[in-house]
């Protein structure tokens, strides 16, 4: 059973996943700050053509999806539009020594 959305803080980036099976590729995969993993899945009306996600990858993000628990792996649905992906913010970086 899907669950409401939550803003949460972490990293998007593109990884291996499903290594050794049909499955096995390149997902966009966000990583919370609390270590848990969750493989994105895009729906919704935007091309692709392109990935809607790669302006993000490496970025530190706010995220906010319907998130679920298929056949054992984490996985949160983001939504696609016209402007591109819904419910992803950049964060800005913070300097560690006050700059």
């Amino acid at each position: 059973m899907p669950l409401d959305p939550s803003p949460m803080l972490g990293v998007l980036s593109l990884q291996k996943l499903f290594t050794g099976s049909k499955s096995e590729g390149l997902y966009p995969v966000f990583e919370a700050q609390d270590g848990t993993r969750y493989r994105i899945r895009l729906t919704g009306a935007g091309s692709l053509e392109s990935d809607p996600l790669s302006a993000f990858y490496g970025q530190r993000v706010r995220i906010s999806g319907l998130t679920d628990r298929l056949r054992g792996h984490w996985r949160m649905t983001l939504h696609t539009g016209e402007h591109g992906v819904e419910g992803v913010e950049v964060l800005p970086v913070v300097s560690q020594d006050g700059d």
